[in-house]
């Protein structure tokens, strides 16, 4: 299990110094939490000319097949660009001011408290009674607790209080499992807000659609990563409602809402393809 943190910055300073000390900046105390969950580490960085997200994309989706986390810092001149890395990647922003003042100490506290936080969700996310919580998909299922959950990486993580209310929030959602009362099987489902009931399907028949074109950068890294957690691109959810049959309008990778015709089940993946 490999994590790979991402310096995304605009000054050359700062991309050398993430050359030059490479490891050195990382506490034993965070590495030795890393390598009890068997997880090795390893820092870069990308000098940034461009105010735009797509070499960052390309990056962890060139490098997808060789990570199992995928954390990126962005110090603040670039902070716009969290809604494009949000939510696939576990997205830091650093001052901006203070690397200025200091790169070494700057870098130094970045990467020990975001790989800290980090593997505390990546604990969380080897659980499976977490992870289908965590890869719900991001546009079709509808409650606000999971808004709330979502809500909180897409803001640049800066502290602990994370875990907190990342565990309230899953807390939450587990209480919204229950089986169908019109059904016999004691099978458990996940219900959202208009009622639609998500089961993370057993079986591994097809993945996301991530041909481009039609589909973009962010479709393809979004079939790929949750949170900064990699995830099995096979991984889907099988939606009906209580009686089974399903229909109505649902949002694609794309975002955009579709009319779907009545089906005993959707097949909905955490980037929200669906068929």
């Amino acid at each position: 299990m490999h994590v790979q943190i991402l310096v995304v910055t605009g000054c050359r300073d700062v991309s050398q110094m993430v050359g030059k000390t490479k490891m050195r900046l990382f506490s034993d105390k965070v590495i030795r939490k890393a390598s009890t969950l068997g997880v090795t580490v390893s820092v870069s960085s990308i000098l940034l000319t461009q105010p735009k997200s797509d070499e960052i994309l390309d990056y962890f989706i060139r490098h997808s097949a060789t990570l199992s986390g995928a954390i990126v810092i962005l110090d603040d001149n670039f902070s716009f660009l969290l809604s494009d890395l949000a939510p696939s990647l576990f997205s830091v922003i650093v001052s901006s001011d203070a690397l200025s003042l200091n790169i070494q100490n700057c870098l130094r506290s970045a990467y020990n408290s975001s790989l800290d936080i980090f593997l505390s969700i990546y604990e969380r996310f080897q659980n499976f009674q977490y992870k289908k919580i965590f890869l719900l998909p991001y546009r079709n299922f509808l409650g606000s607790d999971f808004e709330d959950l979502a809500g909180n990486f897409r803001k640049g993580i800066v502290d602990r209080s994370l875990i907190q209310k990342v565990d309230e929030a899953l807390s939450r959602i587990r209480k919204r499992q229950k089986p169908k009362t019109s059904s016999t099987y004691r099978d458990t489902y996940l219900a959202d807000d208009q009622k639609r009931f998500f089961q993370m399907g057993k079986e591994k028949h097809a993945k996301a659609e991530t041909g481009q074109p039609p589909h973009s950068k962010l479709c393809v890294l979004n079939s790929k990563f949750r949170f900064g957690n990699k995830f099995d691109e096979n991984l889907h959810y099988n939606v009906s409602f209580e009686g089974d049959d399903i229909s109505g309008v649902f949002a694609d990778c794309h975002d955009r809402g579709e009319i779907v015709g009545t089906k005993s089940h959707l097949n909905i993946f955490p980037n929200d393809y669906y068929c």
